[in-house]
């Protein structure tokens, strides 16, 4: 026991006075993870949240104009342009206050995707900067991953890069990949469920589209089978919901934050990845 808490503590400590940044989910805003930058500050790792507004997200129906949105083959840029910009920008800013030392990329819900969208193909998206000089790892919160075989809620954006950038993509490149998702939640898709079930019922449908399972389990938001990347580290958790409520754990709780935190410093401590930390 005593060896497993060394460590625990050599694990977490080791990011001490690193740096991440943030990219915030679908509907959110930079204010929605005031606690994900107090938790980082308690475990010293300076958070940069994409300073995203709510009211932005309607920037998204502008794609509605063009065709590829009805024949659900949207590019990311298309839809998303103005929030990969933010993104960029916030991205190397972090970097230089890191002393131009990569930083850790996270994404929460569909800032996951996103940040994969960001890291592109080895060059961070609409720039000249190497994916690799920028960003040391990516760890996805809740991230639904995967595309739905029924209807894609993203248009294609969500296809397009599973298909130019699937899974650990970048891993060949030195870029360190954790994918968390949580079981909290397990409903039955066969059978009538109240009014709040039902709910968590739709948002796992419109995900996962038809399924032939009967009981279907998440983070009440996001299925837990289409949350891991191919090839990451793949953390599971029991009792994390995907949005802070309450007292109720989220992906941010600061226990939470050094259960991935420590899976990620363990991955990075390979003697290939130690300078990238």
């Amino acid at each position: 026991m005593f060896f497993i808490l060394c460590f625990y503590f050599l694990c977490v400590s080791s990011f001490r006075h690193s740096r991440l940044v943030l990219l915030p989910g679908y509907g959110c805003c930079k204010n929605d993870y005031r606690d994900f930058i107090k938790n980082g500050e308690k475990l010293e790792i300076a958070v940069d949240v994409v300073p995203i507004e709510r009211w932005e997200w309607l920037k998204t129906t502008r794609a509605m104009f063009g065709l590829n949105y009805w024949n659900y083959q949207c590019e990311p840029y298309e839809m998303f342009d103005w929030y990969l910009q933010k993104s960029k920008k916030t991205l190397f800013d972090s970097v230089s206050k890191n002393n131009g030392k990569p930083v850790i990329l996270c994404g929460h819900s569909a800032g996951g995707w996103l940040a994969r969208t960001l890291m592109n193909d080895g060059t961070i998206y609409d720039s000249i900067n190497k994916t690799n000089t920028c960003i040391s790892s990516l760890v996805t919160l809740g991230t639904p991953n995967k595309v739905s075989l029924y209807k894609e809620n993203t248009r294609g954006c969500l296809r397009y890069v599973n298909t130019n950038f699937p899974d650990c993509f970048l891993q060949n490149q030195n870029i360190h990949y954790v994918s968390v998702g949580s079981s909290v939640k397990s409903i039955s898709m066969k059978e009538t469920l109240d009014l709040k079930d039902q709910m968590i019922k739709q948002s796992y449908q419109s995900i996962l589209g038809h399924t032939s399972e009967n009981i279907v389990s998440g983070d009440g938001i996001i299925p837990l089978c289409h949350t891991f990347l191919e090839g990451s580290i793949q953390i599971t958790l029991f009792d994390v919901y995907h949005f802070q409520y309450k007292s109720k754990k989220c992906y941010w709780d600061e226990k939470v934050m050094k259960i991935w935190l420590s899976a990620l410093m363990e991955l990075s401590s390979l003697p290939s990845a130690r300078n990238n930390i």
